[in-house]
């Protein structure tokens, strides 16, 4: 572990990353109960290791609007749903084009991934 600055109460470049990392832990843009829990556990250093839902108080219950199942429609199966393959200029009734590397300028990712990096940008 390296040192930034000395005495009590300095901060580890490791410390420092993990303040970070907390920031993006978990769904950044819906925090639920779960995703609070586990960073004040982090961040308090309270958290413990969890063998059962039941060591929490069993799982939370979620429900959806039907404006957010909507969201999910996913009409070829290929892991992208609809709206997203309408804002890319794909097509949702062919699922071969979420293993096509199209949305990558470098051809390095398929549309799938393309998507799901999508997700974590926002």
């Amino acid at each position: 572990m390296v040192v930034v600055g000395a005495g009590q109460g300095a901060a580890s470049r490791v410390d420092l990353a993990g303040i970070d990392q907390l920031r993006t832990a978990g769904d950044r843009l819906h925090r639920d109960a779960v995703d609070r829990r586990t960073v004040d556990g982090v961040r308090s250093n309270t958290g413990k290791i969890i063998d059962t839902p039941e060591d929490v108080g069993g799982w939370p219950s979620y429900t959806a609007t039907s404006a957010e199942l909507a969201l999910t429609v996913d009409t070829d199966g290929d892991g992208i749903p609809d709206w997203f393959e309408e804002k890319a200029g794909l097509d949702r009734n062919a699922a071969a084009d979420g293993a096509l590397f199209t949305l990558d300028p470098y051809k390095r990712y398929t549309n799938l991934e393309m998507y799901l990096h999508y997700l974590t940008k926002y």
